[in-house]
């Protein structure tokens, strides 16, 4: 059984597990990204931060000084000083939450140009065209920067009930509080718990997350009761979400549509239908649409009843993946320093 953590270490655990994929295994998204842009993963690292901090961001390079200094010092020196730690263990829960959110998205975003060129790329020629959702077109970002930028303005703009009211006024770096000490990712945590229990350590990395995201949302349930102007039925809105599958955040994987191409002479002349562009909003908005038309042919097909359709006709209906992230993205955050969190925790 795992050790019972604070809440604070549960957001920051949840943050230090996120990877491109769907699933335990997986690259990280610094690394990903860092290889794609031909820069160091530190610079990553501190771009986002940048990003997401904004005005805040000299926080952390006043904490980059402190940390220099502290290395200055003698072993008996440092007995009398705290240890700066990594930038994010000084944040507090609802800014790891929306840090956790803002993250996911930036995988979403370059996930979903990745697929969209290797769909570009492809030279056969498929019944079935897919649409990969959003994202300049299809086209890749110029620089990092602008994929960073695309991706904050994304979240900051999704409906006020996919981001829990996120202002500006919800990140806050504190780095003159004392840090929130030694942590383990949930990546680490989840082998821990396989090893004491024998079971599978992605079945332990999947029961963890979803209690951490469980005990966070609550977290943040009560913080947006008493720091937001919100009504009761929004606040009701916000507990009944959290049996959808994606309370916490949404998929990194890009969902896509499948748009039929018929085979007749006409339609081919006709050319290929143009690729749907969507905004993340967009794309949530129209997974749920298509999830609650699923549910409803489900209901009508247990209940017997038929729609009528003639021999040569097909009831389509888009499919999205719809699976919520896991993955294990995190550490770091030194400007011209780098720590990977497979190989360190913070002590």
């Amino acid at each position: 059984m795992a050790k019972e953590i604070s809440i604070e270490k549960k957001a920051r655990a949840l943050c230090a597990s996120i990877r491109l994929k769907d699933q335990y295994y997986g690259e990280r998204i610094e690394t990903a990204l860092a290889k794609h842009y031909g820069v160091k993963e530190y610079v990553v690292s501190s771009l986002m931060l940048e990003e997401f901090l904004k005005d805040q961001y000299w926080k952390v390079k006043e904490l980059q000084v402190r940390r220099m200094e502290y290395e200055q010092l003698s072993p008996q020196e440092r007995t009398y000083e705290d240890r700066p730690m990594s930038v994010r263990d000084y944040f507090d829960v609802p800014t790891q939450y929306h840090f956790y959110k803002y993250i996911q998205t930036v995988g979403l975003a370059f996930n979903s140009i990745k697929k969209q060129r290797e769909l570009n790329a492809e030279s056969d020629k498929v019944i079935k065209k897919q649409t990969v959702p959003f994202i300049n077109k299809g086209k890749d970002f110029d620089c990092l920067s602008d994929l960073l930028e695309y991706a904050y303005n994304s979240y900051e703009n999704l409906d006020r009930m996919q981001n829990m009211f996120f202002t500006r006024r919800d990140v806050y770096l504190n780095i003159h509080a004392k840090s929130m000490g030694s942590y383990k990712s949930l990546r680490k945590l989840a082998r821990d718990v396989a090893i004491d229990s024998g079971e599978h350590v992605e079945v332990a990395f999947d029961n963890l997350k979803k209690s951490y995201e469980s005990d966070v949302f609550d977290f943040m349930i009560d913080y947006v009761c008493g720091y937001k102007n919100i009504t009761n039925e929004q606040i009701e809105q916000l507990k009944a979400s959290k049996q959808s599958s994606d309370y916490l955040g949404f998929s990194i994987q890009p969902g896509y549509q499948y748009v039929s191409l018929r085979n007749d002479s006409k339609k081919q002349s006709d050319g290929p239908k143009k690729d749907v562009q969507l905004t993340i909003q967009e794309y949530i908005e129209e997974t749920k649409r298509e999830e609650e038309q699923r549910k409803s042919v489900s209901v009508d097909i247990e209940k017997g009843q038929g729609y009528g359709l003639k021999d040569d006709e097909k009831l389509e209906i888009d499919k999205f993946e719809d699976q919520f992230l896991e993955s294990e993205s995190d550490n770091l955050v030194w400007v011209g320093d780098y720590q990977d969190d497979d190989l360190m925790d913070n002590n």
